[in-house]
């Protein structure tokens, strides 16, 4: 039997058709999402499994681990939080943009300051380049744009690919993804994907 994971806490009153394996707990005036259908590794089916949920009532999905021994204590502790996030959060999605962009090498260790300077010179190179590459695809990313509650931006990764994470109310998802079918020749010319439409786990804010 797999360890039952939290996947996040719902609005009261619970729906009262969930999908099969997820189950609530009430705690305080929110309700906690459980399952032991999944493991933290398949956060695609979980995010999934999340949207589905999210079009019955307003969620704050959480990075799944396993369901805390303090669980009513936690959410007590967290409720002021998680009602925020509610009204962030509570009816959005995030869909995700990549695209790649040439990072400049810092190169090997010298004197310390040397070494600093061009770290932060390749840094900034980076930014811009990732600027002028978010730019490239800006005609085909004007929905995204225009219907954005809210953005972030991610450092390259180690294939050097750059995301930029966008939170769309839900409403809004059928028009993001009627823009991008419309646009994949550009996207595909630069290099970059879209994917999603993703539970909005960038946008969730826990304190410790």
């Amino acid at each position: 039997m797999r360890t039952p994971l939290l996947l996040g806490f719902l609005e009261e009153p619970a729906p009262a058709e969930l999908p099969d394996g997820v189950e609530t707990i009430v705690c305080q005036g929110l309700s906690a999402l459980v399952s032991d259908r999944f493991v933290p590794a398949d956060l695609p089916e979980i995010s999934a499994q999340l949207l589905r949920i999210q079009r019955l009532a307003r969620l704050v999905p959480l990075r799944p681990a396993p369901v805390p021994k303090n669980l009513q204590q936690l959410a007590i502790r967290l409720e002021p939080t998680l009602i925020a996030n509610l009204a962030r959060v509570g009816q959005a999605v995030e869909f995700v943009v990549q695209t790649p962009v040439e990072m400049k090498s810092v190169g090997s260790p010298g004197d310390a300051k040397d070494y600093l300077r061009s770290a932060l010179q390749a840094k900034q190179t980076m930014r811009k380049a990732g600027d002028a590459a978010f730019d490239a695809i800006r005609g085909a990313m004007a929905t995204l744009d225009e219907k954005a509650i809210e953005t972030k931006r991610s450092e390259p990764n180690v294939n050097q690919i750059l995301s930029k994470h966008i939170l769309i109310d839900v409403s809004r998802m059928s028009d993001v993804v009627n823009d991008w079918q419309g646009n994949r020749a550009v996207w595909a010319s630069r290099g970059a994907r879209l994917s999603g439409p993703w539970a909005p786990y960038s946008f969730v804010e826990i304190g410790g």
